[in-house]
C-alpha cells in the first residue's frame, strides 16, 4: 500500500470515529481531490466531502471550501471551481490577515490560474502533513 492510500485509510479511520468533524472530513476530501497518486484520487466523493465540512463550518471556513473547489476541478467542473476558490481569495482577503504575496505563497491564487487554464491541482499532501498539519481549519463555527 502506498503512502497517500495509507493516509486515506488512517483519514477514514478518524471520519468513523467522528462522522460530522468538519476538519476530517475536510482533511480526506483533500486528499481524495489533490492527491498525485491517482489510485487515491476520487473527486465525486472529495466534493461530497467537501460539501459537508463546508455546511458544518456554515460556509464561514475558508479551508473546506478551498477544497471543495479542488475536488470540483478534480472531476472536471472547473467553473464551479473557479467560482469557490475566488471565494476563498474573497473570504481571506476580507479577513486582511494576509497579504498578497502570503495569498499567493500558500498556493491560493496559484490554484485558481490553475482551475482557470482547466487543469485540476496536485500536492504532495502526505509530505505536508507529516511536516505540519497544513489542513488545519481555523474559525471553526
Amino acid at each position: 500500500m502506498g503512502k497517500y492510500a495509507e493516509s486515506a485509510v488512517e483519514l477514514e479511520k478518524a471520519i468513523e470515529v467522528t462522522e460530522d468533524d468538519a476538519e476530517s472530513l475536510n482533511n480526506l476530501a483533500w486528499l481524495l481531490a489533490v492527491a498525485p497518486d491517482e489510485s487515491v484520487c476520487d473527486g465525486k466523493r472529495a466534493v461530497g466531502l467537501a460539501e459537508k465540512a463546508c455546511e458544518l463550518s456554515n460556509w464561514n471556513n475558508p479551508a473546506p471550501i478551498d477544497t471543495l473547489a479542488a475536488a470540483h476541478a478534480e472531476v472536471g467542473e472547473f467553473e464551479l471551481a473557479i467560482k469557490y476558490q475566488k471565494r476563498v481569495l474573497e473570504m481571506l482577503r476580507a479577513q486582511g490577515n494576509l497579504t498578497e504575496v502570503q495569498l499567493q505563497e500558500m498556493g491560493f491564487a496559484e490554484r485558481l490560474s490553475l482551475f482557470e487554464s482547466g487543469k485540476p491541482f496536485r500536492e504532495d499532501f502526505v509530505k505536508e502533513y507529516q511536516t505540519e498539519h497544513p489542513r488545519k481549519m481555523e474559525n471553526d463555527s
